[in-house]
Formats: structure tokens, C-alpha cells, sequence
């Protein structure tokens, strides 16, 4: 018997008409046009990458279009950043297709193949309003994580520090949290803690050090760990998928998102920190 499993509510995957399954059987899909499919694996280019360049390509296979990670050790602790790197990338697609109205339904880890890392199955709907406002943000953020331009409706939402707690009242990709952690110099610092998490071409000196001090943060900037319960493959992908989603709806408040990786996964509540957010 084969067993599926839909994420359950609150999750920012519902506003994409995306449903996430696990199953092993072959699910009905459709394929827009070749135009409408290069269109949205351009988007999903643009997704933030923690790794030197874009660890992921996207292959069309009958009715279904699969998610390659490029490397094959995706159940390691190195690759980590494989794995939120393709989160990220698998959620920008989800946002293009729903911008362009074929809803996603995503299949992560269908195959015994780890390079396979999710089947995504389309079918055509109405584009909503949240999924046409994340596209348009895909276009507006910076390879630096920051925003061009708020969107209209919040160019005049006030404070950037109102804008950066409306920023955490969204509610968050099931199984995933988007904690606040304490300011420390060495964050500030251009070469540390780690890797910049923007496009390819924005690539940081990795730096061991972590955010200690209790310092609160300016309130016109924070920083923020997202991190999962467990270090499961699901979960980094899970990660993926947040860091894609906080660096959207950041840039649609007209704020900057840089992201970098987290250098000591392990907090001290037991929870796993994937990737330090720097938010202003």
C-alpha cells in the first residue's frame, strides 16, 4: 500500500495552490509550452545558492519535470548546501509556475537515485495574487539578497523595523522556524561567518566563527537562524524552501535578505541552524 502525506496548514506553500507528496506511484500531469517552461526555470536561476554555483539542473521527462541535484552525495553533512541550495531553487519554480498558472505538485525524493531530488507534477489553475506578487519580487531582488523596490501596496509600511517583524508574522513552511539570534561584529564583517547565500557570482571566504555576543541588534537590522527539528534530507530541503520564501517575501517588503551559511549547524536547543539571515 502505498502511503501519501500532504503538509499540513499553516504552510506559505498553500497561497502557491502547491501540495507536497510523498508517495511512490506516478501522478496525472500536464507540461505548459516550451516557452512557459524556460520562462520558469530561468526564475528558479535566480533562487539564492549557498554553494559557488547553481548545484541543480532541471530535466523534462514525459508529463513531469525533475530537479537533478549535481552532486550525488546528497545524504552527507557536506552537502548541506546541496540541498538547501535545491530547496530554494524547487520553491522558485513552484512561485514561476504559479505566476504563470500551473499549479505544482511536488514529489520530493521519488527515486532511489539521490540526484533525483523532486518529480514536479503540473496542472493548470488560476494564478493567485500572493503567487503573481512572489514572481514579480523574484525579478526585483539584487544577487546580493536585496530589493530593488518595495512592492506598491508596502512602500509605505512604515519603519524598516515594522517591516522586518511583519517579515516574521508570515507564516512558515511547515517544519521549519525562523528564529532570532544576537548580534555579533564578526556577522558585520565582509569575510565571515560564511558564504553570502546570493547567486553564483556573490561568493563569501568561509569563517568559523559564531554569533555569541548578547548585543541586541540595531532595530533597523536582525538576524534570524532557520533551522529544522532534524538533519534529515527532507528537512535541508525543507530549509530550501523557507530561505526561498523569507528572501521573497523580504524583498517584496523592500528589504534586504542576505543569507550565509551557518557554520555550527547544531543550537543549543537541540534544533538544526541550515542558514544564518541577515534582514535590513
Amino acid at each position: 500500500m502505498t502511503v501519501s502525506h500532504t503538509v499540513p496548514p499553516p504552510d506559505v506553500l498553500d497561497t502557491l495552490n502547491a501540495t507536497v507528496r510523498y508517495t511512490a506511484q506516478p501522478l496525472a500531469g500536464e507540461i505548459p509550452n516550451h516557452s512557459t517552461v524556460e520562462s520558469a526555470v530561468m526564475l528558479a536561476a535566480r533562487a539564492p545558492s549557498m554553494l559557488h554555483d547553481r548545484p541543480w539542473h532541471c530535466r523534462v521527462t514525459g508529463t513531469t519535470i525533475e530537479l537533478h541535484a549535481a552532486s550525488r552525495r546528497t545524504d552527507t553533512s557536506e552537502d548541506r548546501g546541496v540541498l538547501v541550495s535545491c530547496g530554494a531553487a524547487l520553491h522558485h519554480l513552484m512561485v514561476a509556475f504559479a505566476a504563470f498558472g500551473w499549479a505544482a505538485t511536488v514529489v520530493p525524493f521519488p527515486a532511489a537515485r539521490l540526484a533525483i531530488i523532486a518529480r514536479v507534477y503540473l496542472h493548470e489553475a488560476e494564478p493567485t495574487d500572493h503567487s503573481i506578487r512572489l514572481a514579480a519580487a523574484i525579478a526585483r531582488r539584487c544577487h546580493d539578497g536585496s530589493a530593488r523596490a518595495a512592492s506598491p501596496e508596502h512602500a509605505a509600511a512604515g519603519h524598516r523595523a515594522d517591516r522586518i517583524e511583519a517579515l516574521r508574522a508570515y507564516p512558515p513552511v511547515a517544519g521549519t522556524m525562523l528564529t532570532p539570534i544576537h548580534h555579533h561584529p564578526d556577522l558585520d564583517h565582509p569575510d565571515g561567518p560564511a558564504r553570502s547565500a546570493g547567486t553564483a557570482a556573490d561568493i563569501r571566504v568561509p569563517h568559523p566563527r559564531l554569533p555569541v555576543d548578547e548585543t541586541p541588534p540595531p532595530p533597523d537590522q536582525r538576524w534570524f537562524a532557520l533551522a529544522t527539528r532534524t538533519d534529515q534530507r527532507e528537512a535541508r530541503l525543507r530549509a530550501g524552501l523557507a530561505l526561498s520564501t523569507v528572501s521573497l517575501l523580504a524583498t517584496e517588503l523592500g528589504l534586504s535578505c542576505e543569507a550565509r551559511v551557518a557554520p555550527a549547524p547544531r543550537a543549543r536547543n537541540g534544533s538544526i541552524r541550515h542558514v544564518l539571515l541577515r534582514v535590513r
